[in-house]
Parts: structure tokens; C-alpha cells; sequence
């Protein structure tokens, strides 16, 4: 799970080794964390670490893609962001060949159940993966063709292509506090992408292009570079999903929990969203992943151990009243229990 930095209280123990920005571990895992570590990593920029929860439970997490899954794809978006070079084309077009595979593997998801989302620290190439399955999966559900597919697949592999360029950190940036000129340079990253894969356009396709160019844009015209509101499906498919993972992982903004994400996108369905691509991305998304504690309308205390059909009602082990350990058989399955609901999420 993960935790802000500022409310670590000591005795945490780390699921994720803390890695400098030049690759070296800091803290690795199973470190026990002091409350004095906190002044330490605020100092680096460290925000959010991964713990593990104190609560032992027997939980159930159906995730969109295994780990070492995840592992492969990660490494191979990294080695074409990483080694990209402005005129380096041969780097570049190793995105098609990835795309297909990505798209193959999602099409092969069963978008029918809910999958756990949990929240995560910020990192480029998972972003970008998770940003491709998400959008795949969306272009599944409303039977989008297989050709129009592989574009939105390339689209959103090379959707940050630009941050490349850019100086200004994007982890949990914070807009609002970033100068003038920092802004202006963030939101090149949208253009420079473009631009350098504008020169590609004998293999790269113009929808791709405009994904690239849009994928901060807002319905509203809220957003950046151009302020445009009429999108094509597939550009305001990348928005959505780029938004509400940016939102789960820290990427260019605050990190929140899923149901907060979720929240903040549904109050703006319709105005910033695709109010229908938002009921089909949140169809298959648990609101409440596996492994999160809850306080229920019945006065109780839980965790998620395992998704039902729907994705807010999910099934719930009850906890003891300091909520650190389970109450051994105490299940509540909310999908066919009247009248409890889940009314917070609980640290």
C-alpha cells in the first residue's frame, strides 16, 4: 500500500525499496521505517513509500497483468523512451512491433470482471503500459476494429515521448506552485512528442499523432497545448485513461487512492470527460482494491479481500476495533447484503 511520507509514524516496513534519481537504493525492502526518517526523505523529494499492511489476510487480488508481465513490458517501453534519440528512427519504430503485443494481451483481458487498480509510485514506462492496456480495454468494450486498435496502441506508447525533453520534475508535481516559465516548459512535452513524430509520419499514423498532441486536452477546452474541445473516440479515450492514472500513480500531479480518482473524474463527467467512456473504464475497476481498509454504515471495520460483480461492493473481512488485526470468519460480502455500504476508506 502506499503511504505519504509526512504521516509515517515508525514501525512501517517498506514492500518497495526508495531509489535515488540516480538509480541507487536508499532505504531497501523490509526497512523499518523511523519517524526520523521522514525530514530525510522529504529533503530528496520522496513523497510516498510503499508499505506493507500490518494486517495478515488471506486476500484475493485479480490484477489487469502479472508482475513479471508487467516487468517485460516496462523494460521494453524503457529502452525505447530512454534510448530515443531525435533522429534515431530505429528506436522509435520498435513501438510498433510492442504495440501489437499489448494489444494481443488486452485483447485477451476479460473486461466482463473487476480488476484490482491499486494506488503506486510514479514511474514513466509503467504509465505508459498501464495508460495502453486501459485504453485497449475501453476500445474492446465498444467493439472499436482491430486496425483503429493498433493506432490508439501507438498513440499512448509514445504519449510522453516529449517529457523526455523537458527539465521539470513530473512526479508529484503540484501545477499550481510551478513558475510561470516551469509551466511553459511542462506543457512542451505534449508538442516536442509531436513534432518528432510528425517526421515519422511514413510508419507513424496521424491519429497516433493527435493522440500525442492531445492527450492533455479537455473537453471543457480547459486544457493544453491548443485548448480544443471537439476530440475524435480515440484522443478523448487517452485523456480519460491518462488522467485517472496519473491520478493512481503520482505522475505529473498528487497521488490519490482509487475511489478519490474516481470520484474527482465522475464529478466531471460530461464537462471535462467522456461521460460514457467513464462508465465503461469504472465497469472494470474495483473502486475498493484488495488490501484496502474500510469503514462500513454498520459501524465496523474491514479490509477488502476479493471482488464481487460489482466494483463498489466488494467482499469485506472484518477488523478488530484498533483495526490491526482480522476477526477470524467475519466476512461481509456487500453485494448480497442489504442495507451495509462502505462509507470511507480508513488509514
Amino acid at each position: 500500500m502506499v503511504k505519504e511520507v509526512n504521516s509515517i509514524r515508525g514501525g512501517e516496513i517498506l514492500s518497495s525499496p526508495v531509489i535515488t534519481d540516480e538509480k541507487e537504493i536508499l532505504l531497501p525492502v523490509g526497512t523499518v521505517l523511523k519517524s526520523e526518517y521522514m525530514e530525510l526523505l522529504l529533503s530528496m523529494s520522496v513523497f510516498y513509500v510503499e508499505i506493507e499492511d500490518c494486517c495478515k489476510f488471506d486476500k484475493i487480488s485479480n490484477r489487469i497483468l502479472k508482475d513479471s508481465v508487467k516487468e517485460n513490458y516496462v523494460n521494453k517501453i524503457e529502452k525505447i523512451l530512454e534510448n530515443h534519440i531525435y533522429t534515431n528512427k530505429y528506436i522509435l519504430q520498435k513501438a510498433k512491433k510492442i504495440s501489437k503485443e499489448i494489444q494481443e494481451f488486452a485483447e485477451n483481458l476479460d473486461c466482463n470482471i473487476i480488476y484490482d487498480y491499486p494506488s503506486r509510485t510514479p514511474n514513466l514506462y509503467e504509465h505508459t503500459l498501464m495508460v495502453t492496456i486501459l485504453s485497449l480495454m475501453i476500445a474492446k468494450k465498444i467493439n472499436i476494429s482491430q486496425e483503429r486498435k493498433y493506432e490508439i496502441a501507438l498513440g499512448c506508447l509514445l504519449h510522453d515521448l516529449g517529457l523526455r525533453y523537458v527539465t521539470v520534475p513530473y512526479m508529484y508535481m503540484d501545477i499550481n506552485k510551478l513558475s510561470a516559465s516551469d509551466v511553459f516548459e511542462y506543457k512542451k512535452h505534449t508538442i516536442l512528442a509531436y513534432t518528432v513524430l510528425d517526421s515519422e509520419n511514413h510508419w507513424f499514423p496521424e491519429i497516433s499523432k493527435n493522440m500525442v498532441l492531445s492527450h492533455h486536452e479537455k473537453m471543457d477546452g480547459s486544457g493544453f497545448p491548443l485548448k480544443q474541445r471537439e476530440q475524435n473516440i480515440e484522443c478523448r479515450i487517452i485523456q480519460l485513461c491518462d488522467t485517472f492514472d496519473c491520478m493512481i500513480s503520482g505522475m505529473e500531479g498528487k497521488c490519490y487512492s482509487v475511489n478519490e480518482a474516481m470520484n474527482i473524474i465522475s464529478s466531471e463527467a460530461g464537462k471535462k470527460y467522456d461521460k460514457e467512456l467513464i462508465k465503461i473504464l469504472f465497469s472494470f475497476i474495483a473502486k475498493y482494491p484488495s488490501g484496502v481498509k474500510v469503514k462500513l454504515s454498520n459501524g465496523k471495520s474491514g479490509i477488502v479481500v476479493r471482488q464481487s460483480n460489482h466494483g463498489d461492493l466488494p467482499v469485506i473481512q472484518y477488523l478488530t476495533e484498533d483495526n490491526r488485526n482480522i476477526v477470524e470468519n467475519g466476512f461481509c460480502n456487500l453485494e448480497k447484503t442489504s442495507g451495509i455500504f462502505i462509507e470511507n476508506v480508513i488509514e
